[in-house]
This record gives structure tokens, C-alpha cells and sequence, in this order.
């Protein structure tokens, strides 16, 4: 937090919070770090300097949050998560994945939200004669040279690889990150049928996988799910999850895609235990719905 104010120093714990101070508050999960309350705070206090807080908590395995409120002009530069028992997060926040083909091609693309100490990416290929899902041993590596991230990012970036596509029925691949420490992470395969230059041959929404998903004991899951869809044409998309109520809670997808076959990530971390709906819709009122279980 920096101060705009001609004050002596930035004082953390005695900021008040109905003056003119640009003073900074943090909350991780339901803990309440600032404007005065100073447990488990450090930082510095001289004034125009670029100040760096530190907070120890305590907390449980699973997911949590972090909420920084601002007042006036303070920036927030950078937030650094460590774990003291050698845990760390996952490098790479991947939102989409998949892939279409075009002119004897597969065009794969994927999304991230944000990178951490991430140094690239690999694709793998598996070639199926039928359409079962392949198992880990049937891919293979097809770039030479590793895809070269983001480093460490918290903006969203768009990847895209050409891959010349073999004569095979199905075809299926995979994205893997690579951690400067050398840390590999495998994510959810997407599937390709490109004997044919108008695949896929219908539009679909598949079941999410896994389904129910959480991050609860009961499941030891990531807190995460797959949703899966293919497109028969180009047009303009959207996936949207809702309540049981019909209430709109996350727009997945709402953008122009060209026909092909995609995989976006749904996290529920920030909803409440239940059954959730999403709905696949386009510009041409081609529409789909399906359940998922959310488990806490």
C-alpha cells in the first residue's frame, strides 16, 4: 500500500478507515488482516517507499482466497503464495483447450488465465482406430521444441498449435506445462475425427467429467471439471452454468467459434455444495442442457 498523503509513515494497524489515508486491507478466506487488525502482519512504513506486507497464516489443506480492498491509490503489484511444508500450486490456470481441423491441419488452442514459474508447454498425440479413450501409453510428444509461457503472469494468454494430422480415424490430444522446477502437469484430452474436412459431424454437449466434482475428502478431487462440446459450423457460442433457480452464476464461453471440438475447465470453488445446469447455445438456437454435482 502506498500513500498519497503527506504523512510521516504508513502505519498498518492504526490506518484509519474513515480518513484520507490510501491504506490497503487484505482478507484470506474469512480472516480480516487489515485496516486493524495486525495478526500475522509485516511491512514497512516509510513513507513513498514501495512497502512489501507479509502474511503467515495458518490454513487447512484445500483452496482459499485471497480479497485485497483498496482505498484511494494504492497498487498492488504482485502476490506471492509459498507454503512452508513444500506444497505449491498448480503453474498453470488453464481455461481452454481444443481443437478443430483445417486444410489437412489440426489448429489446437488453449487459454490461460494465469502462469506461475511456468516455463512451457508440450503437446502429445494419441491415434485411435476406434473411438475409446486412449490410455497415458498411447501418446506421444509431437513438438521439437517446447512451447516457450508466460513465466510467472496473471493475464489471460492465448496459445495455438499446427500439428499435420495422420491418416487415422480418431485422434486425440493432450496439453502438458512444464515448471521451471521441472514439475510436469498432464491435462483432460480432447479428441479430433479429421477423416473428414466438415468434422464434427453434429453439434453436442457432453457430460462433464469428472461429475460430481469437489474438492471434499469424500471424492479427493481438484475442485475442478471438464466440459466438452463440439461444434458443426462456425457461429457465435455460449456456455453458461446455472442454479437450480435458473440464475445465471458463470458465463463459461460467449465468443465466435469455428467448428471443432473443445474443452473448457469449470472451477466451483466460490459456489455453494449442490446440482448446478449448463446450458450450450448458438446464434443458429442449437441448444443443450446438462446436471453437474458440485460436492464440498
Amino acid at each position: 500500500s502506498g500513500s498519497a498523503d503527506e504523512e510521516d509513515g504508513w502505519d498498518h494497524i492504526a490506518a484509519d478507515t474513515t480518513g484520507n489515508d490510501d491504506e490497503l486491507r487484505i482478507m484470506v478466506d474469512n480472516t480480516d488482516y487489515g485496516w486493524a487488525n495486525a495478526n500475522g502482519l509485516k511491512g514497512n512504513t516509510l513513507y513513498g517507499d514501495i512497502k512489501t506486507i507479509l502474511l503467515r497464516p495458518t490454513l487447512s489443506a484445500g483452496q482459499h482466497s485471497i480479497k485485497l480492498y483498496t482505498r484511494e491509490t494504492p497498487t498492488v503489484y504482485r502476490v506471492l503464495a509459498y507454503a512452508k511444508n513444500g506444497d505449491s500450486g498448480l503453474p498453470v490456470e488453464l481455461s481452454q483447450f481444443h481443437v478443430q481441423q483445417r486444410e489437412g491441419n489440426a489448429v489446437i488452442r488453449w487459454v490461460t488465465e494465469s502462469e506461475v514459474n511456468n516455463l512451457g508447454f508440450n503437446i502429445f498425440r494419441a491415434v485411435m482406430e476406434d473411438s475409446k479413450t486412449p490410455s497415458a501409453n498411447r501418446y506421444r510428444k509431437i513438438n521439437t521444441r517446447l512451447i516457450r509461457g508466460q513465466g510467472s503472469s496473471s493475464h489471460r494468454k492465448e496459445y495455438e498449435y499446427r500439428d499435420k494430422l495422420p491418416a487415422a480415424t480418431f485422434v486425440w490430444y493432450r496439453l502438458q506445462d512444464v515448471s521451471y522446477s521441472g514439475q510436469r502437469t498432464m491435462h483432460q484430452a480432447v479428441r479430433l475425427t479429421p477423416n473428414t474436412e466438415h468434422a464434427p459431424h453434429a453439434f453436442h454437449l457432453s457430460q462433464n467429467y469428472p461429475n460430481p466434482f469437489g474438492n471434499g475428502k469424500r471424492i479427493g478431487q481438484n475442485g475442478q471439471t471438464t466440459i466438452r462440446y463440439q461444434l458443426s459450423r462456425s457461429e457465435y457460442v455460449q456456455l453458461v452454468v446455472y442454479n437450480v433457480l435458473g440464475q445465471q452464476v458463470k458465463t463459461l464461453v460467449a465468443q465466435h467459434q469455428e467448428a471443432g471440438s473443445y474443452a473448457v475447465v469449470f472451477k466451483g470453488e466460490r459456489l455453494a455444495e449442490g446440482i448446478y445446469y449448463y446450458q450450450l447455445k448458438t446464434a443458429s438456437a442449437s441448444s443443450e442442457i446438462r446436471k453437474m454435482i458440485l460436492i464440498k
